[in-house]
């Protein structure tokens, strides 16, 4: 909590010492409106409270697979901003489990669903015509699902579990854009929060490149939840590289 709040006092300094632009360098009676559509293929690392951990690899994502939609839409008008980022995940398969128990490292069935969104308002504060920054404030929701079967063979009967469930928190952050030349240009993001969970956070860090009609974009992504006591699970952890399509109007 105090990182949050060094963040926001963060956020309205850089408000209020921002420098005043005047109204027709920014003035814009139109939304201007992006979309990027992309895929996140990520490690992905679950803790329960009993400190069993389950890890799915990237390689184990790909093969296993079901479905996956991903869409970052954004609009602005002047200096305010609106951000909206989907993910929906579906894969099944096998994945190993390290426990504290006897057995040690045991293979698992693992099927998780989904549904990610990040989603809130922003403030333009700083735009220099190479650099820019906008201060963030909104919601991350999170739908977990993870039905899991223990392969034990040395047990007279396998284990079934399944964990997960809704979570709201709200966050603060930061979003930026430079220009590198006329083809080129770098983003970052970077968001904190609490609610349900004691602590999320997110960070995205990333290079976009100008095609004839549209932009290619790449770069890594960092995803966490730290649940605390409120939830079945401990932690998550979703993390990797990500490569999409973007497209202004």
């Amino acid at each position: 909590m105090k990182i949050l709040k060094l963040l926001m006092l963060c956020l309205l300094a850089g408000m209020i010492s921002a420098p005043a632009v005047s109204a027709e360098e920014t003035s814009s009676s139109e939304w201007e409106k992006t979309l990027e559509v992309y895929g996140w293929l990520p490690n992905i690392y679950i803790t329960t409270p009993e400190q069993d951990h389950i890890t799915l690899t990237l390689g184990e994502l790909i093969s296993n697979l079901k479905f996956m939609a991903m869409l970052d839409f954004g609009a602005q008008k002047n200096e305010w901003s609106f951000i909206a980022d989907t993910i929906y995940l579906h894969v099944g398969g096998s994945s190993e489990k390290t426990t504290g128990d006897p057995f040690g490292n045991v293979d698992v069935q693992v099927g998780i669903r989904a549904f990610i969104s990040t989603f809130g308002g922003g403030y333009e504060f700083m735009n220099d015509g190479r650099n820019e920054l906008h201060g963030l404030a909104g919601a991350r929701y999170l739908y977990l699902k993870v039905p899991i079967e223990l392969d034990v063979s040395v047990t007279p009967v396998d284990k079934k579990v399944n964990w997960g469930g809704d979570n709201w928190d709200g966050v603060i952050g930061l979003k930026g854009k430079s220009t590198i030349n006329e083809k080129w240009y770098a983003n970052y993001y970077l968001d904190i929060g609490a609610g349900d969970s004691k602590f999320t956070w997110q960070t995205k860090v990333g290079l976009g490149y100008q095609f004839n009609k549209f932009t290619g974009t790449f770069g890594f992504r960092y995803l966490k939840w730290d649940f605390g006591n409120s939830s079945d699970l401990d932690n998550l952890t979703v993390i990797g590289p990500y490569v999409g399509a973007r497209w202004d109007w």
